[in-house]
């Protein structure tokens, strides 16, 4: 498991960047976000209306991810594809 911070970008979406590689995140996505400094393993799932709204999944109860945060995550570069950012 790697190390990493997500984050929402207006036009790429959620984004993890493990120092300057970036892995798009897409609905179904499993990870380890940290929540008051401990690791629980959820899943990320997107609404179908444009992907407007993302939650977590976490023992059964859905929260809504915040576009302003950034979040530490844990993940498998393995599960991931890199991905191109155009700048």
């Amino acid at each position: 498991m790697k190390r990493s911070i997500m984050m929402f970008d207006s036009a790429f979406g959620w984004v993890i960047w493990i120092r300057q590689t970036a892995y798009q995140v897409f609905s179904g996505d499993s990870m380890e976000l940290r929540i008051n400094n401990q690791y629980y393993q959820v899943v990320v799932i997107s609404d179908t209306d444009a992907y407007r709204n993302w939650t977590i999944e976490l023992d059964g109860v859905a929260f809504n991810l915040r576009k302003t945060e950034v979040y530490k995550v844990h993940i498998n570069t393995a599960d991931y594809k890199p991905y191109v950012v155009p700048f």
